[in-house]
């Protein structure tokens, strides 16, 4: 499996467990944006969500470097967005549900550092990724779509990737 399907699965099975969340086929909640910052596909994913709040997951960017020798590391440049509907005429009701949007975010960076941690412990199946790296930048956002407001989280996440000539690749 490449390394973006791993990333958007990660997520989504994050959104599922997370109680918050609980995103299922029937009240799906959770949406991949495939291309980054595009507001239609951000609010086409908003007006399909039967639930009030969102995970929205950001495009899958990267950047490759050579750790030493053969051993190439991907930089994922993750992110994703918890939002949630809200009175766009009170300041109160706005920073409440930032407030909730960051709980919610909060509840799911844990879960980055937990699997990371037990990989670390020799559970190599509790964590697709090689490293999380524990910088989290959060902005308030909104509004998005119709009221929508809440946190986006980004980070990074390091992958091992196969970038290694191979004469028989070429002519």
């Amino acid at each position: 499996m490449d390394n973006e399907s791993v990333y958007i699965n990660y997520f989504e099975n994050a959104a599922v467990k997370l109680k918050e969340l609980q995103h299922s086929p029937e009240k799906p909640c959770f949406f991949h944006l495939p291309n980054r910052y595009d507001l239609a596909e951000m609010d086409e994913a908003i007006r399909s969500s039967a639930k009030e709040t969102v995970m929205l997951l950001d495009a899958y960017e990267s950047d490759l470097s050579e750790a030493s020798g053969d051993n190439n590391i991907e930089v994922i440049n993750a992110a994703f967005y918890i939002i949630e509907r809200s009175d766009s005429r009170d300041l109160t009701s706005i920073k409440a549900t930032r407030s909730r949007c960051a709980i919610i975010g909060n509840k799911v960076i844990a879960k980055l550092r937990k699997d990371s941690r037990a990989k670390r412990s020799g559970n190599a199946s509790a964590f697709p990724f090689k490293e999380f790296k524990f910088k989290v930048n959060v902005t308030s956002v909104g509004p998005m779509g119709d009221q929508y407001y809440g946190k986006l989280f980004q980070f990074e996440l390091l992958s091992s990737v196969d970038v290694v000539f191979k004469e028989d690749d070429w002519l």
